[in-house]
Order: structure tokens, then C-alpha cells, then sequence
């Protein structure tokens, strides 16, 4: 199941929810203050650069939303 960062439109509080891929994640309910107002947002992610010494670097992807 991937992990989606929501932002809540009535609160403005971010989480983090698992979604099962079956699932509609365009929405969810907020747990701080239990709207079902909150959207999916972009989230920046980490990758290992391995590049040509051969040694793992981690790099950032930059931040959205």
C-alpha cells in the first residue's frame, strides 16, 4: 500500500494516510479535525545516487504541493 501526504482544506494540517491501490486516493478525512476536506498532495522523495565512484549518495527530489 503507498503512503499519500493529504492537506486538509478546513484545518490546513498535513498527514500521511496508506491507501490500498484499489482504493480512491484523491480524498480522505482528516484525523485532527475529522473533515472529509483533505487533498492529495505532491511529496519530495529520496533516491540513491550511485554516480561513477560507485558510492551511494542520497539526493533529494525537490519539494512540491
Amino acid at each position: 500500500m503507498p503512503i499519500y501526504v493529504y492537506r486538509c482544506e478546513q484545518c490546513s494540517k498535513t498527514f500521511e494516510h496508506l491507501v490500498p491501490m484499489s482504493a480512491n486516493s484523491a480524498t480522505a478525512r482528516c484525523p485532527h479535525c475529522g473533515t472529509g476536506d483533505a487533498r492529495k498532495q505532491l511529496a519530495s522523495f529520496a533516491t540513491l545516487d550511485r554516480g561513477t565512484s560507485g558510492r551511494s549518495a542520497p539526493t533529494c527530489a525537490p519539494a512540491g504541493g
